[in-house]
């Protein structure tokens, strides 16, 4: 883990390591551990050594710390929100303001293809930005299917009552109903992934969420090739 260094100096003009820093809870004061300070600044997102500029106390498990950041483009304040589970090491639970959201951009034939996908997909992404990435991962794994039953639908039409049917896996669906061998591919280990993220044991151990949206992007992007083939193979016939 990084020592975030901010910059505080002290009475001698000295700039202090402020991981470890000393709080006057009601009960008496003790040294606590900021495991990562809040080192994006939300206002201009980009990654920085804030300066610290007060502390305050919410109760024995909560603190806030009030940042600046130091660049003098921005030089605006924040808060970065900890929680100590154990009083000693405090876990950056929230930023304020939020940070910018970003959303995701699909091409228009995979929105056409599957509104709910990208509906998902955002909000999934949405949720790893508020650092919420067990839930994330979930998110992402319920997009993927949604993008790959809603092609098979589009694409297979006498495949609907076994898509829309409760006990039909999405492996089945995969494998059964999907022809191009890139997709078939893709969305399997993309699925593998996923799995992973609603699961209590994980089987890809060196495989998570950044490789998870790398292959949904691989399979959407097969996905807008097969169908942008046939559509101009069929105009073209």
């Amino acid at each position: 883990m990084r020592v975030v260094r901010l910059n505080l100096p002290d009475k001698r003009g000295i700039t202090v390591n402020m991981q470890d820093i000393k709080v006057n809870f009601p009960e008496g004061s003790r040294i606590i551990t900021i495991v990562q300070h809040a080192e994006t600044c939300p206002h201009c997102s980009v990654d920085v050594s804030p300066i610290l500029i007060t502390t305050t106390i919410i109760n024995q498990y909560r603190v806030d710390l009030v940042y600046q950041c130091p660049r003098s483009q921005c030089k605006r304040t924040y808060i970065g929100s900890f929680y100590g589970a154990n009083k000693v090491n405090y876990i950056l639970s929230s930023v304020f303001p939020n940070p910018p959201i970003e959303k995701k951009v699909f091409p228009p034939i995979i929105n056409e293809t599957s509104p709910s996908f990208t509906e998902i997909y955002n909000q999934a992404y949405e949720a790893e930005q508020l650092s919420l990435s067990h839930i994330s991962g979930m998110g992402y794994r319920k997009a993927l299917e949604f993008l790959i039953k809603d092609y098979v639908i589009m694409t297979r039409p006498d495949s609907v009552d076994v898509v829309m049917n409760h006990r039909t896996t999405l492996n089945k669906v995969i494998r059964e109903y999907i022809n191009d061998p890139r997709i078939v591919q893709t969305a399997e280990r993309a699925a593998w992934i996923g799995n992973d993220e609603t699961h209590y044991v994980r089987k890809w151990e060196d495989k998570d969420i950044s490789d998870l949206k790398i292959l949904i992007d691989l399979v959407s992007h097969w996905i807008s090739m097969e169908i942008l083939t046939e559509i101009y193979f069929e105009s073209m016939n």
